[in-house]
């Protein structure tokens, strides 16, 4: 009978711990703040508001509610796009469009038809 030499036990070789590398350099990363746009859906409803109501109710003021109901229409058109404030946007930019045919209407009723409802 051959004899089966043991084995012979082989030492453990230990792997390094430490996995930190000085060559690496750090990366610091700022968060980017999303632009709010809820101050153009206030802007929006505000004008809005002050054009349906200086087309409808001061005849010395037609020109300053058209520039309300666009500035309405444009603010309300750039809040639309984000969502914190897009139902007040929407009104906004609906109120623009309101103060807009609201004042054409008038216009064609004082300057065509002489009809003056202030």
């Amino acid at each position: 009978m051959e004899e089966t030499p043991e084995p012979t036990p082989v030492a453990a070789v230990q792997q390094p711990t430490d996995f930190s590398y000085t060559d690496t350099p750090q990366v610091v990363v700022t968060p980017v703040k999303p632009s709010d746009t809820s101050v153009f859906a206030y802007v929006a409803i505000g004008c809005g508001i002050g054009a349906v109501i200086l087309a409808a109710l001061l005849p010395f003021s037609n020109w300053l509610a058209l520039i309300c109901a666009i500035v309405s229409i444009v603010c309300g058109g750039i809040g639309i796009g984000k969502e914190p404030k897009r139902n007040m946007a929407i009104a906004g930019l609906a109120l623009g469009i309101i103060a807009i045919v609201l004042w054409i209407v008038l216009l064609i009723l004082k300057r065509f038809l002489s009809i003056g409802l202030w």
